[in-house]
C-alpha cells in the first residue's frame, strides 16, 4: 500500500508524512514543486530509511500526475500543495 501526498515537503505536508510513517508500514509518495514553501530537509530521515519517495514535480502537469498515480496506486491522496499567499495561489 502507498499514500500520495502533494505538497509533502511543506510544513503541514511533512508533518503528515512523519505521522503516516509512524502510524503505518506503507510507502509514502510525495509530489512537491520544491518552491520557497517546500523544504526537502524536513523529509530527509524518511527518504534515508527508504519509506518515502519524493518526486519534484508540478501538480498542474496532468500527464505526469496521471503516470505517478497509476504507478503508485495510492490508497488515498492528500492534496496539500498550495502557495502561502492567496495571490500566489491564484497565479
Amino acid at each position: 500500500m502507498s499514500w500520495l501526498v502533494t505538497g509533502g515537503a511543506g510544513f503541514i505536508g511533512s508533518a503528515l508524512c512523519h505521522y503516516l510513517a509512524e502510524a503505518t508500514d506503507d510507502r509514502i509518495v510525495v509530489i512537491d514543486k520544491l518552491t520557497y514553501a517546500g523544504n526537502r530537509q524536513s523529509l530527509s530521515s524518511l527518504e534515508m530509511d527508504g519509506r518515502l519517495e519524493l518526486i519534484e514535480a508540478d501538480i498542474t502537469d496532468f500527464p505526469m500526475m496521471a503516470e505517478i498515480v497509476e504507478k503508485s496506486a495510492p490508497r488515498s491522496i492528500f492534496h496539500l500543495a498550495a502557495e502561502t499567499h492567496v495571490d500566489r495561489s491564484i497565479d
